[in-house]
């Protein structure tokens, strides 16, 4: 070990913060003993068979590692330092039985209370070492934990603290287990499965499979933070490794987006690309000032927070943060200005130079759709407004609303009652110079007719208005459902040129190519004949 000057030169220098432990520092409050302390020195702490310097070295531990504390030795002056000898477990890696702990000693000058390193660091650290010995997630600055054992927080200065909105407990009333995904890389934290066994984190992938079991914990997000006041659960669930294998661990709120909140499509080459959408709870703790957790569980684990809320939508939740991931797995955040919460993902794949879509909707007193493309940069992701329509909630849900498709140049959105009184629509063109901007709407009377295009096998389509899809080619056949406007199609097989209404088309059969939804509301792949993907639509419908 360098000499004590030589240290503190070195910290001052490298900016590191560091305190040496002395005897009182190894015990709590209550007067027990310590669980575990840091490691604070940068150039690692020996670990020895016995409390003094000529015993043989049987490990080291790395700057910033969490070490079981097991007994207080005789205290030393080493290096200028006055502390005891300790005795800790060896990290579970270097025993010799996997399920027999053994000991060692460090001297303790060289420990403290609080980790050294930054949660920043410790992220960084985890891409590289499969796990990092911690008794819980590392401290962050902004974000608070409740402790999971006792009915205290971890930081204990929660005077006038008060939670704003909250993400929803998603195992509340005995609800099975929920499916989701990881939102962004982030940590998760493994508990100790036995006392002699620290917890420890690990990195957990943006997209990686999530089942959730129960709630343990909760965390608050204070004024530092990017969403001030934002109380979420911390919850115990099972991951799905790279092997397919279930394992245990612990996972925030902030970093689980659900399945129902997830929007999927495909590219031209079947990967998938995604939306993430996370929404909170705001403003439904009013009764007392501060932060009250039998409130918080009133409130969390009622049914009729949830089934009002739904009722309210953009009344009762705020958008915490919604995410793009794209074909490689890259989960990037999207800058949006919208106080609505229900978004889709589009992704046109007949464009001459397809770019994904965001689709906003909202039901309030009418039915209202915004659609922004989408600039996908290095480290976010852009929204650029391109149009916007709306129509009556009634009009909407029979059909007879306004509504939009998408071309190979551009987007059209169909005015059905028109400015003139008239049935109109308006295009949005491409600008082929930059694919996520587009041409202010250009407005032209009448309705978009039926094409004679030629149609292949292999193209992708969309219908341009609502669309019967049948058993057969046949218009006499059995309609299997309504395909709405938009609902992107992939031609497997061109059938027989056929005359109907006047145009002149073939019958093509068609695959859908994202989990879309029918206009009669039914998920599109569970509408076909038994061991059947497909189906048949009249082609000059299509574009």
């Amino acid at each position: 070990m360098k000499k004590v000057v030589f240290l503190i030169a070195a910290f001052l220098f490298a900016g590191v913060s560091f305190s040496f432990a002395g005897k009182a520092d190894f015990y709590t409050a209550d007067g027990s003993l310590s669980e575990g302390m840091f490691v604070n020195s940068p150039e690692g702490l020996k670990i020895r068979s016995a409390p003094n310097l000529k015993s043989d070295r049987i490990s080291g531990l790395r700057y910033g590692y969490y070490v079981l504390i097991r007994e207080l030795g005789e205290e030393v002056v080493i290096d200028g330092i006055t502390a005891p000898w300790v005795k800790v477990a060896l990290p579970q890696t270097e025993w010799k039985d996997y399920e027999t702990e053994e000991n060692g000693w460090v001297f303790g000058g060289y420990l403290q209370k609080n980790n050294p390193l930054s949660y920043g660091e410790i992220f960084e650290l985890s891409k590289t070492e499969e796990y990092i010995d911690l008794p819980y997630f590392p401290d962050e600055e902004g974000m608070n934990y409740k402790n999971e054992y006792k009915d205290e927080w971890q930081k204990t200065d929660m005077f006038n603290t008060r939670y704003t909105a909250c993400l929803e407990n998603f195992c509340c009333y005995d609800a099975p287990r929920v499916s989701g995904v990881v939102a962004e890389d982030c940590l998760g934290y493994c508990p100790p499965v036995a006392a002699s066994i620290c917890g420890c984190v690990f990195f957990l992938k943006a997209g990686t499979p999530v089942e959730l079991e129960h709630v343990v914990s909760y965390g608050i997000a204070n004024e530092e933070s990017e969403f001030p006041g934002l109380l979420y659960p911390v919850y115990e669930g099972v991951y799905f490794d790279d092997e397919g294998c279930r394992c245990l661990c612990y996972i925030r709120g902030i970093d689980f987006v659900s399945d129902d909140d997830i929007s999927t499509v495909h590219d031209k080459n079947g990967n998938e690309i995604h939306l993430y959408v996370q929404k909170a709870l705001k403003d439904i703790n009013f009764d007392s000032y501060g932060l009250s957790m039998d409130e918080v569980s009133r409130d969390l684990n009622s049914r009729d927070t949830y089934e009002s809320a739904d009722i309210a939508q953009s009344a009762a939740y705020r958008i915490t943060q919604i995410r793009y991931v794209d074909a490689e797995g890259n989960s990037k955040r999207v800058g949006i200005n919208s106080s609505e919460v229900n978004f889709s993902l589009a992704y046109p794949l007949n464009f001459k130079k397809p770019v994904p879509f965001i689709i906003e909707s909202r039901i309030r007193g009418v039915y209202k759709t915004r659609i922004y493309s989408l600039k996908v940069n290095e480290s976010d992701v852009e929204t650029v407004p391109v149009c916007e329509y709306e129509c009556s909630v009634r009009d909407a849900r029979t059909g007879a609303g306004d509504y939009h498709y998408f071309t190979p140049k551009g987007i059209v959105v169909c005015d059905v009652k028109g400015e003139d009184g008239e049935q109109g629509y308006y295009f949005y063109a491409q600008k082929s110079s930059a694919p996520y901007k587009f041409e202010d709407g250009v407005y032209n009377s009448g309705t978009p007719g039926g094409n004679k295009k030629v149609k292949k096998v292999g193209q992708f389509c969309n219908p341009i208005c609502l669309l019967p899809m049948r058993q057969s080619p046949d218009s006499g056949s059995l309609t299997l459902c309504l395909l709405n406007p938009g609902t992107f199609l992939k031609i497997e097989e061109v059938g027989e040129k056929t005359v109907i209404d006047g145009l002149v088309s073939c019958w093509v059969k068609v695959s859908p190519v994202n989990d879309d939804y029918s206009s009669e509301g039914d998920l599109l792949k569970n509408v076909f004949p038994a061991e059947s993907t497909s189906a048949w639509v009249f082609g000059a419908w299509l574009e």
